[in-house]
């Protein structure tokens, strides 16, 4: 395992810590020399992933970019060492997922638009729904109750996971 955080077209091993697929980016961290790697949706795209969850390990080339260290090529990727969870990051990195599933009640679900809100009793903001969580065809209506978990996101709660009855 080459660990050189440099421009040379080494590979690294890495894993991922987050990607984001509606902000286009995420970030890999080589854990031996605990550097973290920018990873630019093109690059994941150009490996033939739309996405990929949090700890997937990614073999890969570095180069230097605008702000530092970035993913330049991905050679392989491992999706057994991932995690369960959606990307799943406050604004520091640090997982923010409320791992409990909780009972809420959709207010709106638009099937053409993809997405709809619920509302959680113990919680004052409504949860964003997500099209690609919701099971095809399982599309939930105004004031079924559905069981999600959810974390925090750069506008409000959005879950991470739905199960519609």
């Amino acid at each position: 395992m080459n660990n050189d955080m440099d421009s040379s077209g080494a590979t690294v091993t890495t894993r991922l810590k987050w990607f984001e697929p509606r902000k286009g980016f995420g970030f890999v961290n080589d854990e031996q020399s605990n550097t973290d790697a920018f990873l630019h949706f093109s690059v994941l795209k150009q490996a033939g992933y739309e996405t990929l969850r949090p700890g997937t390990t990614i073999v890969c080339t570095f180069a230097d970019g605008p702000k530092g260290q970035q993913v330049a090529a991905i050679v392989s990727v491992d999706e057994s060492t991932a995690t369960n969870e959606v990307s799943s990051r406050d604004d520091n990195g640090h997982s923010s997922v409320n791992e409990d599933l909780v009972e809420a009640e959709v207010k709106f679900y638009n099937t053409s638009k993809g997405f709809g809100f619920a509302t959680v009793a113990s919680l004052s903001k409504d949860v964003f729904l997500p099209g690609k969580l919701i099971p095809y065809g399982q599309e939930p209506e105004s004031g079924q109750i559905i069981r999600l978990t959810y974390r925090e996101g750069p506008r409000g709660l959005i879950a991470v996971s739905i199960e519609v009855n």
